[in-house]
């Protein structure tokens, strides 16, 4: 109702557009946001981040949209695209063959076979892939 009155200068909200519908979902996800200060995430503030991490591989790209205020941080968009992936294993009914480079959770072994660690922030690339 708030929304839907600061949009269109009208009380009356029993027919809204779709422009203004799709709007006050926009703004209100925007605010749940802002005053959980992130703790709530709503779809948007998920997806694009994600979207330019699958789509450029730019960390500081996304990294400047957090900071921004559009959408999650990078660790976070890797949060959720490793848990996306253990669950579409957990789901999966046969034992599913990874290839050889893929180290699910950890970073690849070291020299000395031991495994690394996820990597530091510090060591984050600009550079797709």
């Amino acid at each position: 109702m708030f929304l839907h009155t600061l949009l269109t200068g009208s009380t009356d909200c029993t027919q809204p557009s779709q422009r203004v519908q799709r709007l006050c979902n926009y703004f209100g996800q925007d605010l749940v946001y802002v005053i959980t200060c992130g703790k709530t995430k709503p779809t948007k503030h998920i997806i694009l981040p994600f979207a330019v991490k699958s789509l450029t591989g730019n960390v500081v790209l996304v990294h400047t949209l957090n900071r921004l205020g559009h959408g999650v941080s990078y660790s976070q968009v890797q949060k959720i695209d490793t848990a996306l992936c253990l669950q579409k294993l957990s789901l999966s009914e046969g034992s599913v063959a990874l290839p050889r480079n893929i180290y699910p959770g950890m970073g690849p072994p070291r020299r000395d076979g031991q495994w690394r660690g996820n990597i530091p922030q510090s060591q984050w690339h600009c550079s797709p892939g």
